[in-house]
């Protein structure tokens, strides 16, 4: 079985780099890639691939709209571009010599850092300094716990994702070890399965905390 740690591929001016870095950039790249082609080939009969876009971007717009009203709409994108890299970093187990960027706990942590900044962001937007009212609610003497809890909410995103995709690796390892032939193609489309699910989760979780920052009373 692998080592669970990154393993270091090489050294930028002494900086290890290791290979969850450079299967990170590899993911991005494949979405840059992917949305270039898209939006050359983007036309008013959308091909299949076009149109499963389309679907994914319009359900997403159909929650946060559920959730903020017509505003939820403008972090669509944060949320899909989450999503989306996190379900591709998910999936790239599947090639053989590449690891999930997502088994790194220094991954997870950094998309958790993302997703619960933006809700900062967008919550100053909205109110302004106000929103920092919300801190000393219902009782100033609760500012320390709720300071805990903003502290909690990336760490817990973060561990939930790492968890979740090492759990499953390792899983899958030991099963190629037991029973090689059989058990391993079904663990596999598991596998892809909660990645997809994860992917969402994690979007999803994102356009909430947004939706708690903008619409909180102040």
């Amino acid at each position: 079985m692998e080592e669970i740690a990154p393993r270091v591929v090489f050294s930028i001016f002494g900086i290890p780099v290791t290979d969850s870095v450079t299967t990170t950039w590899i993911v991005m790249l494949f979405i840059l890639f992917l949305g270039w082609v898209l939006s050359r080939s983007l036309s008013e009969r959308p091909s299949k691939i076009q149109s499963i876009l389309e679907s994914i971007i319009e359900f997403y717009e159909n929650i946060a709209v559920q959730i903020m009203g017509e505003e939820g709409k403008q972090f669509v994108p944060l949320a899909v571009s989450i999503g989306l890299f996190i379900l591709f970093s998910n999936w790239i187990e599947i090639i053989p010599g590449f690891n999930a960027p997502t088994r790194d706990l220094s991954t997870t942590i950094a998309l958790a850092i993302v997703a619960v900044s933006s809700t900062y962001v967008a919550g100053i937007k909205r109110k302004g300094l106000r929103y920092f009212k919300k801190y000393i609610e219902p009782n100033p003497i609760f500012l320390p716990i709720n300071i805990l809890e903003e502290l909690v909410r990336p760490i817990s995103l973060s561990f939930r994702l790492f968890g979740n995709i090492l759990g499953e690796e390792i899983v899958i390892a030991i099963l190629v070890m037991i029973v090689p032939l059989i058990l391993p193609i079904p663990m596999i489309l598991l596998g892809l399965f909660t990645g997809l699910i994860q992917a969402f989760i994690f979007s999803l979780l994102t356009l909430l905390y947004i939706a708690g920052a903008i619409g909180e009373e102040v």
